[in-house]
């Protein structure tokens, strides 16, 4: 039964250089991909806990990570494999959200949807419903860079009143903050008003891990171009009766070699689409509209899988077309 040293070192917009390095057993870095006790194998795209201290190793939804700090609460949020680097300017309605969640510090994406509501999964906020306190939440926006985001504190948590992390059911939140200015580097994106066809062209995005087999992240900004799935298909290799597959968006990734991976949990995906740009009431073609939230994701035999890219992974979001009521409650049109 071998050891293996596991170092994290990451930029992180608040906290600096962390490093977090721990002994693992090998043998619990497993495939199994639980997050508590009498939860099914869900692979929730998490990030990685700052915190430094560590645990005996249980399950989680990483096997190099996530596995090994489950115990602790040290939960890891999928990051892009693959994918480029991008602007600013493209991506200006991108958030990263730091939330401290008992000893843990997790990180999480989000995307602003209007000057004072971000959208983001129920789980980075709540993985058991037990809701962060605002306060523990900190929302960084404006810029490409982790160590450039401009921060400010949650105001107010809005979790789905019928969040159920142990099917991972309606898994969307909403922080609320102060109102903030826009700008050419920050600027909401528009929600779109049905979900995306089969075989479309889609964008995954975050500050994502890059390997599937190195466990550092890119401080810059990245997308993954993806593709979407029949979801009938991708709810028969991860089936629940009691989860609703239309209020599910999947992508299979078995033709662009991309997908999330640990640290995109909560983050959008996107794509282009007939839709009113925010700040005009001008409908146009090609649009960038908000799709999905990173939800959670499995290999190709509906588990939870390491290998973020490997062939037949499927990929999970929140679907925004069928929360659209739910959202407008909160957050208004």
């Amino acid at each position: 039964m071998s050891k293996n040293i596991i170092c994290l070192i990451a930029k992180y917009f608040l906290v600096g250089i962390v490093l977090i390095c721990g002994i693992v057993n090998s043998a619990s870095l497993v495939d199994s991909h639980e997050i508590g006790l009498n939860q099914e194998n869900n692979d929730y795209r998490y990030s990685f806990n700052l915190r430094s201290s560590i645990a005996k190793s249980r399950h989680s939804e990483d096997a190099e990570i996530v596995n090994y700090f489950a115990s602790k609460g040290l939960k890891m949020k999928r990051r892009i494999i693959g994918g480029a680097y991008v602007a600013s300017e493209k991506y200006g309605f991108v958030a990263m959200l730091q939330v401290k969640l008992g000893n843990g510090l997790f990180m999480c994406g989000g995307s602003l949807i209007s000057n004072r509501f971000v959208l983001t999964a129920a789980h980075c906020v709540s993985p058991l419903k037990q809701t962060a306190p605002a306060s523990n939440v900190t929302v960084g926006l404006g810029n490409n860079q982790m160590i450039k985001l401009s921060q400010t504190r949650a105001l107010r948590i809005h979790v789905h009143p019928d969040w159920t992390p142990s099917i991972v059911k309606n898994d969307i939140a909403l922080i609320e903050i102060n109102p903030v200015s826009f700008s050419q580097e920050l600027f909401p994106i528009p929600l779109s008003n049905a979900s995306p066809t089969q075989a479309k062209t889609v964008y995954a995005v975050g500050w994502g891990r890059t390997s599937t087999t190195e466990i550092a992240i890119s401080s810059m900004l990245k997308q993954a171009t993806l593709i979407t799935g029949n979801i009938n298909l991708c709810t028969s290799l991860n089936p629940n009766a009691q989860r609703n597959p239309q209020a599910l968006i999947c992508t299979i990734n078995n033709i662009t070699r991309m997908d999330t991976c640990v640290g995109d949990s909560g983050g959008p995906l996107v794509g282009n689409a007939y839709a009113t740009q925010p700040g005009t009431n001008k409908p146009s073609k090609n649009v960038l509209t908000l799709y999905g939230i990173t939800s959670f994701g499995t290999n190709g035999y509906g588990q939870g899988d390491s290998r973020c890219s490997s062939d037949g992974s499927i990929g999970f979001y929140t679907n925004i077309a069928f929360h659209r009521n739910w959202i407008r409650s909160i957050a208004g049109n």
